[in-house]
């Protein structure tokens, strides 16, 4: 049995458990969420405006940023009016840019 709570919840610093999970980069247990919890909200932005996609871009995460593309995260969405490709450019990641750029 999986026990009852609130997968959304929003701790002070605005982070949801996928947050958390991708900052320590645990493919694992974000696969185990979206598993068994399917209303996780994986378009959720925390205080900085990142979603756990932009996350995983940043941190250079392919596995956990297709891991989140699978389960619907929106690439369309901006962090402080950055796309993902922006951010990809940023942090010097040329194959997420590339990924990115089509």
């Amino acid at each position: 049995n999986i026990p009852e709570l609130d997968i959304n919840y929003v701790t002070q610093s605005g982070n949801t458990v996928l947050h958390v999970c991708v900052n320590v980069q645990r493919k694992d247990i974000i696969q185990l969420l979206l598993k068994y919890y399917p209303n996780i909200n994986v378009n959720i932005k925390n205080k900085q405006q990142a979603t756990p996609l932009h996350l995983a871009i940043i941190y250079g995460d392919v596995d956990i940023v297709n891991i989140l593309l699978e389960a619907g995260a929106d690439k369309s969405l901006l962090m402080t009016n950055k796309t993902c490709k922006d951010l990809a450019k940023d942090f010097n990641n040329e194959y997420l840019y590339e990924m990115f750029s089509h």
